[in-house]
């Protein structure tokens, strides 16, 4: 796959920003017409195109293993809409979307982990390596309770995966490891 332009990358930012689902198709669409835009992305009506969601939904927090830790950041503040924590997660959200999409250029996959859309990824990724680094962390109740809020949300995943043919597609065809 061709790099994107940073017009592209823009322009794919600001489709994901609007409730663009399927990423890898829309990096597709710009890599062979780099000259798209965001209408082409954002089809009026389901079925064509990239797709969108109906509306947007709130974002829920879900387990995520990190390809490579994320600094915690204290008394973090906000930098152009996006905390410093969040910011020093980027490198490593940026190695697990090129995990779970290795046809992804880089600079897609950079741009697409500073998007406002993987705020929520951003600081679940932030969160998770914060608990690891926690000298707290090694004892049986911080283990055992964080095992089970691990459960919860894999379940909630499941629940989600199932009730989606598209998101189980994705999956598929991802090289996320999704045991199907």
């Amino acid at each position: 796959m061709a790099t994107l332009s940073p017009n592209a990358q823009s322009i794919l930012a600001s489709a994901m920003d609007q409730g663009l689902v399927k990423i890898s198709k829309a990096i597709e669409l710009l890599s062979q017409n780099p000259g798209a835009d965001l209408g082409e992305l954002l089809p009026a009506s389901a079925g064509k195109g990239a797709s969108v969601l109906p509306e947007k939904q709130e974002q829920g927090a879900s387990a995520v293993s990190a390809v490579s830790a994320c600094p915690a950041v204290e008394n973090a503040q906000a930098v152009s809409g996006v905390s410093v924590s969040d910011t020093a997660c980027i490198p490593a959200l940026t190695a697990l979307i090129r995990a779970c999409y290795p046809d992804m250029p880089s600079v897609a996959a950079e741009a697409l982990s500073s998007a406002p859309t993987m705020e929520g990824l951003r600081a679940v990724l932030s969160a998770h390596e914060s608990l690891f680094a926690s000298p707290q962390f090694h004892s049986d109740f911080i283990v055992v309770t964080f095992y089970g809020l691990l459960r919860q949300a894999g379940e909630r995943l499941d629940e989600v995966i199932h009730q989606s043919p598209a998101i189980q597609q994705a999956l598929r065809q991802s090289g996320a490891g999704w045991p199907d």
